[in-house]
């Protein structure tokens, strides 16, 4: 198996226990509103490259694993989204 592999398998089960409630973020981003769905920024990390894999990996394993602080990081990850687009 591949490491890219081995790191979306990891990165699907560890989605399909976190968070437990599916959360909308909505911020400010140069003066524009956005709000995105939880669900929705957690698909698009499914599908990203093999490097930013590796990194969410990296991220998702060291961090602590509440609620609380996985929605900040998807908070964090919706607002590059954004920024990136």
């Amino acid at each position: 198996m591949s490491e890219e592999n081995n790191y979306l398998s990891s990165i699907v089960r560890f989605f399909s226990e976190f968070p437990e409630e599916p959360r909308v973020y909505s911020f400010f981003l140069d003066g524009v509103f956005h709000w995105m769905e939880s669900d929705y920024i957690i698909g698009e990390i499914l599908i990203s490259s093999e490097e930013d894999l590796k990194e969410v990996h990296q991220i998702l394993m060291s961090m602590t694993h509440t609620e609380e602080s996985i929605h900040r990081f998807l908070e964090l990850m919706a607002k590059a989204y954004v920024m990136a687009r």
